[in-house]
Protein backbone atom coordinates (compact mmCIF):
# COMPACT_ATOMS: atom_id res chain seq x y z
CA UNK A 1 0.00 0.00 0.00
CA UNK A 2 1.50 3.52 -0.70
CA UNK A 3 -1.06 6.34 0.28
CA UNK A 4 0.15 9.32 -1.44
CA UNK A 5 -1.62 12.29 0.15
CA UNK A 6 -0.16 15.64 1.92
CA UNK A 7 -2.98 15.83 4.43
CA UNK A 8 -4.70 14.10 7.76
CA UNK A 9 -8.33 13.94 5.74
CA UNK A 10 -7.30 12.73 2.33
CA UNK A 11 -4.41 9.95 3.87
CA UNK A 12 -6.90 9.04 6.83
CA UNK A 13 -9.76 8.12 3.99
CA UNK A 14 -7.08 6.18 1.88
CA UNK A 15 -6.26 4.61 4.85
CA UNK A 16 -9.57 3.26 6.47
CA UNK A 17 -10.44 1.64 3.05
CA UNK A 18 -7.14 0.21 2.16
CA UNK A 19 -5.09 -0.48 4.86
CA UNK A 20 -7.11 -3.76 6.17
CA UNK A 21 -6.38 -5.12 2.84
CA UNK A 22 -2.96 -5.69 3.59
CA UNK A 23 -1.68 -9.15 4.07
CA UNK A 24 0.85 -10.34 7.09
CA UNK A 25 4.29 -9.24 5.41
CA UNK A 26 2.59 -6.69 2.94
CA UNK A 27 4.61 -3.27 2.98
CA UNK A 28 3.24 -0.35 3.87
CA UNK A 29 5.00 3.13 2.47
CA UNK A 30 4.12 6.45 3.02
CA UNK A 31 4.89 9.52 1.28
CA UNK A 32 5.64 12.95 2.77
CA UNK A 33 5.66 11.72 6.26
CA UNK A 34 7.55 14.22 7.64
CA UNK A 35 3.56 16.31 7.53
CA UNK A 36 2.04 15.89 11.07
CA UNK A 37 -1.33 15.41 9.52
CA UNK A 38 0.04 12.10 7.37
CA UNK A 39 1.46 10.55 10.98
CA UNK A 40 -1.55 11.11 13.00
CA UNK A 41 -3.91 9.91 10.34
CA UNK A 42 -1.84 6.75 9.99
CA UNK A 43 -1.62 5.93 13.49
CA UNK A 44 -5.22 6.81 13.99
CA UNK A 45 -6.59 3.77 11.50
CA UNK A 46 -3.47 1.81 12.03
CA UNK A 47 -2.80 1.92 15.67
CA UNK A 48 1.15 1.34 16.91
CA UNK A 49 3.43 1.07 13.85
CA UNK A 50 6.54 -0.81 14.08
CA UNK A 51 9.81 1.50 13.43
CA UNK A 52 9.51 2.99 10.34
CA UNK A 53 12.62 2.87 7.60
CA UNK A 54 13.09 5.77 5.36
CA UNK A 55 13.45 5.10 1.51
CA UNK A 56 16.84 6.94 0.84
CA UNK A 57 16.70 10.07 -1.28
CA UNK A 58 12.71 10.47 -0.71
CA UNK A 59 10.27 11.74 1.60
CA UNK A 60 8.93 8.25 1.90
CA UNK A 61 8.76 5.81 5.03
CA UNK A 62 7.84 2.20 5.11
CA UNK A 63 7.06 -0.58 7.17
CA UNK A 64 6.21 -4.23 6.73
CA UNK A 65 2.67 -5.20 8.16
CA UNK A 66 3.16 -7.71 10.90
CA UNK A 67 -0.58 -8.10 12.56
CA UNK A 68 -3.03 -5.84 13.63
CA UNK A 69 -1.82 -3.87 16.54
CA UNK A 70 -4.25 -1.87 18.11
Amino acid sequence: LRPDADLYESTKICMQHLYNKVVTGGFVVVDDWNYSGVQKAVRDVAGKIPQLQKVPGTECYFWRKERIIR
